[in-house]
């Protein structure tokens, strides 16, 4: 008799787990369902998603032009795209740079490893639009460092130090962004504070870099003014 009690509660207890699990799936699969009929309001809510919940791959067809709308809250939809518009001109900016000095060598290469859940997390953390976890923020630019040659962290990640070339990008990557954080006019200041640290050959590379930095400065500057339709 004690036996059979024993059993029972034991499957008792089994059923009331399966009934758990069972309730647990169906509340997951009813909110995946809701999150993709509807935007979410709550950007934390969403910076999680799109970096726990799904693979890369969704999350980068849910933030493409054709679906961000979907998911994205209204009040920020726009703003968003303002951001992401100016990151798109950098990066096109850097790359018809790059095609005038080296012609034909690296064609759209610049930043090619920044995708669209790339441009949604970077953007909501350096503007300040939500909270994103600093493990998060700092998995996509590592991820971003170690795939792009042009960063100083490259050669850390990879053990392989930078060659000549990759300073040159180095260069017009950094002399483009000062254009673009200053109206279209370098800032002097902002581009020694900001000089890169290598891992190694200092001496020889930031030699290199400066040299770089003086003979760009023109081709650089004109290209922008192209871009935006400066004059």
């Amino acid at each position: 008799m004690r036996r059979q009690i024993e059993r029972d509660e034991c499957a008792r207890k089994c059923l009331t787990i399966l009934g758990e699990l069972i309730r647990d799936s169906v509340r997951i699969k009813k909110k995946s369902k809701m999150d993709l009929k509807q935007p979410f309001n709550d950007l934390n809510q969403l910076v999680v998603y799109l970096t726990s919940e799904i693979s890369r791959k969704k999350a980068n067809s849910l933030l493409s032009d054709k679906s961000r709308g979907k998911i994205l809250p209204s009040w920020f939809l726009e703003d968003y795209k303002k951001y992401r518009k100016a990151e798109k001109l950098h990066i096109s900016h850097v790359r018809k740079c790059m095609d005038k000095i080296v012609p034909g060598e690296s064609p759209n290469q610049h930043d090619h490893s920044k995708d669209e859940l790339y441009f949604f997390i970077t953007i909501c953390a350096f503007n300040k639009v939500c909270q994103v976890p600093l493990k998060t923020l700092d998995k996509i630019i590592t991820e971003h460092h170690k795939s792009e040659r042009h960063h100083p962290e490259f050669e850390k990640l990879n053990n392989k130090p930078p060659g000549e070339k990759d300073i040159l990008e180095m260069v017009v990557d950094r002399l483009s962004r000062n254009l673009q954080f200053n109206q279209g006019k370098y800032n002097e200041e902002q581009l020694i504070k900001f000089e890169p640290i290598f891992e190694s050959n200092q001496e020889k590379n930031i030699a290199i870099y400066r040299a770089y930095i003086d003979s760009l400065k023109p081709i650089v500057e004109e290209t922008w003014r192209e871009m935006t339709k400066r004059k």
